[in-house]
């Protein structure tokens, strides 16, 4: 007969379950997110530069920008917290295969849990069976779920496609992990407690910290930043005058005027939209850091547009004796 011991074993193993559940809701809603401030940000950008958003230059510079983006700041792509937790999962699973015994089957266990449903519904009210709760979990939205509502053509936007797939398999590898153990565990009641699997779902799977309203707003920023900085690298010139004084037995070297520095390729309407997007007024916070724009061809340097020089000569006539 099953024992209370068994019992906690089961709720247990569905409170763990619950939190892979939440955990995968997490990295969906998350990316999700994103992938809309991304999206809002690449139409403000098809805006900004007048091309349909369908234009091959448009892509290109998108995925530049995209790309420039995840190597400067990766973490908003989740790259480290998914590759930690890949490492970590695959070797819990590893443990877990090796010392549960790998003859047994999760069935034999699901056979003993039957056997308990009254006192496990006793320890925790309306307790569902372990096979309705596996089978609940396992039917889980597939793909890219809610990120399949975006428009995947783009580069950007099937990289979150990537890292969502790449969540999925952290999550399947830590169901099967918290199967074996619910399977070692029913098998061997009598040994020593372990930690319980609730604890080691948390460790193994650690939803991303979402965003707020305010950092997301930073992100399209930053998004914007990067688009508009590869664009102005590929369209725009700083034209600045250089002055060169000869004559009267004076001979200056020749030296950048930057007051009148002129930018071509870029409309006034750019120019504002720059202001509004990125100028000394726009909040600022641990996401959006980039300098607040002051002085427009200062920032295009720093961009790293580029440049032409036009040399104005003047001459110094020689006084009359």
């Amino acid at each position: 007969m099953a024992t209370p011991h068994d019992a906690a074993i089961l709720v247990d193993n569905q409170r763990a379950h619950d939190h892979a559940l939440k955990y995968l809701g997490a990295v969906s809603s998350e990316l999700y997110a994103r992938g809309l401030i991304l999206t809002s940000a690449m139409q403000k950008f098809a805006k900004f530069v007048d091309l349909p958003e369908s234009n091959s230059k448009f892509a290109a510079i998108l995925d530049l920008a995209f790309t420039a983006l995840s190597l400067v700041q990766p973490e908003f792509f989740l790259a480290k917290l998914l590759g930690e937790e890949e490492k970590a999962v695959g070797l819990a699973l590893e443990i877990s295969a090796q010392a549960g015994g790998k003859g047994a089957k999760i069935v034999k266990g699901i056979e003993k849990t039957r056997e308990i449903g009254e006192k496990a519904a006793k320890a925790k009210e309306k307790v569902v069976s372990i096979t309705e709760k596996i089978d609940k979990v396992r039917e889980a939205p597939e793909g890219v779920s809610p990120l399949g509502k975006l428009d995947a053509s783009k580069g950007p936007i099937k990289d979150l496609i990537k890292a969502y797939n790449k969540a999925l398999g952290v999550w399947s590898k830590a169901l099967d992990t918290l199967d074996n153990e619910l399977e070692s565990r029913l098998s061997d009641s009598a040994s020593p407690g372990k930690e319980p699997m609730l604890v080691l779902a948390k460790r193994l799977l650690a939803p991303p910290q979402p965003f707020t309203d305010n950092e997301l707003d930073q992100i399209e920023r930053l998004y914007l930043w990067h688009m508009i900085r590869i664009w102005a690298q590929r369209n725009v010139v700083i034209v600045a005058t250089t002055t060169h004084t000869v004559g009267g037995g004076v001979m200056n070297v020749p030296t950048p005027d930057y007051k009148t520095d002129q930018i071509k390729g870029m409309t006034d309407t750019q120019k504002d939209t720059i202001f509004e997007l990125f100028g000394m007024f726009v909040p600022r916070g641990r996401i959006f850091l980039t300098p607040m724009v002051i002085d427009l061809p200062t920032t295009l340097r720093q961009w790293g547009v580029n440049e032409e020089f036009k040399t104005f000569t003047s001459y110094n006539m020689p006084r009359a004796g």
